[in-house]
């Protein structure tokens, strides 16, 4: 008992010194960063809330390079300039920059806002995000570049590429004729998944996805490229709706963010087939989309991306047993054929 209320003093001794540390450390951040002085914080799982002589701020660390950070940035910037007022921009240093590196690493500063807390299950509203995000595309483009993030134009030949080496795959298990429990997914499914990548691949050339590229690249459109419950956020006050976490955007046509949330939807277990096809149309009704982006973004949703990842994630690293992570999720793949199969005849 001795040693134990010895042992829990010393943690609470540590604790405390490191805890000092710490808010010296977000002090200098605030203050030689912000021109803020800190009055006090509190640690949330995203960000530390900070209380200063300036208003209520969030203080994050960014996981990102330089470039991307910058990048993030002035996608929120031009968003609020193009009329889009649905996201929080990065607070600019007293030098003028958007985020304030100490120790190598990346801060950021936004305005504080209190969202309501997500649900245990992940829900969010579908049919309201589609509209947000329809409403955030017609304010997604900018003046010039910022980054090399472009993502236009290559599908092509990524689907090419992702087909010859299924097809590779599929000739190494024939080959090798000792079939585990992935080999034996792949013989099963092959056909099915084989049809679906040709049958997308055979959509994205007949529409003008070289178009819709030259267009994004003339008008330098963004995607968020991970528009889903986590980064839509609603205000408690106003129920508004704000999108975050801008690090994995790109330079890209606007339909592959479309793609993108109908393929979330998909994975989701309390969505069917009426209820995407809803969320579809909510889009359509604020943003216009063509016959050509339609064709594109079905041909994406088509496209068995996922299955095919983690047939080359699983096959090009070396299979320490059958009954591995890799595994299970190939097996989930399967088991929501039924589901994407329904989905695909509507849309």
């Amino acid at each position: 008992a001795h040693i134990l209320i010895k042992q829990m003093v010393f943690i609470m001794f540590f604790c405390r010194i490191w805890r000092s540390i710490m808010d010296e450390m977000y002090d200098i951040i605030l203050n030689e960063g912000y021109g803020m002085k800190l009055k006090s914080a509190a640690r949330t799982r995203t960000c530390l809330v900070c209380t200063t002589d300036k208003g209520i701020f969030d203080l994050k660390k960014n996981i990102y390079d330089e470039n991307i950070v910058v990048f993030e940035g002035e996608i929120k910037k031009c968003l609020k300039r193009n009329g889009f007022d649905g996201v929080i921009p990065f607070e600019e240093t007293v030098d003028g920059n958007l985020f304030y590196e100490y120790n190598d690493c990346r801060y950021t500063l936004e305005a504080h806002k209190n969202f309501i807390q997500p649900a245990d299950d992940g829900k969010w509203d579908y049919m309201k995000a589609a509209c947000v995000l329809a409403h955030m595309h017609n304010a997604s483009f900018m003046d010039s570049f910022v980054c090399e993030r472009k993502n236009y134009g290559r599908l092509e030949n990524i689907y090419e590429k992702r087909i010859i080496e299924f097809k590779r795959i599929r000739k190494r298990i024939k080959k090798d004729g000792v079939y585990d429990k992935a080999d034996m997914l792949i013989k099963k499914y092959y056909d099915y998944y084989l049809n679906r990548a040709q049958t997308a691949l055979e959509m994205l050339k007949k529409s003008n996805y070289s178009l819709l590229s030259k267009y994004a690249e003339e008008k330098r459109c963004f995607c968020h490229n991970g528009f889903k419950g986590e980064n839509i956020k609603t205000e408690a006050l106003s129920g508004k709706i704000y999108v975050d976490n801008f690090g994995k955007a790109s330079y890209d046509i606007y339909v592959s963010d479309l793609a993108y949330y109908i393929r979330r939807l998909i994975k989701r277990e309390d969505t069917n087939a009426g209820n995407i096809k809803n969320a579809i149309e909510e889009y359509s009704s604020v943003r216009a989309v063509d016959g050509d982006e339609k064709t594109t973004a079905f041909a994406m949703v088509v496209f068995p991306q996922k299955f095919m990842n983690l047939c080359n994630e699983y096959y090009n690293k070396r299979k320490v047993f059958t009954f591995d992570a890799s595994v299970q999720r190939i097996e989930r793949c399967t088991e929501a054929i039924k589901k994407e199969e329904s989905i695909i005849n509507i849309i």
